[in-house]
């Protein structure tokens, strides 16, 4: 059987904003590569797995 199993990566990164709204948009125009870079990440962990018809 396959699954698709979906990770996630969770972590803190620092923005200079004037609001929080401002500072998420900033992250959210930020690349994954950016973000790799500047933020403060922890280990990958697996959040659930759902099978894939064969």
């Amino acid at each position: 059987m396959t699954y698709d199993v979906t990770i996630t990566r969770t972590g803190g990164i620092c923005v200079e904003a004037d609001t929080a709204d401002e500072a998420v948009e900033k992250v959210n125009a930020m690349s994954a590569a950016e973000i790799e870079d500047h933020a403060q990440l922890t280990g990958w962990e697996a959040s659930d797995a759902e099978q894939l018809e064969d």
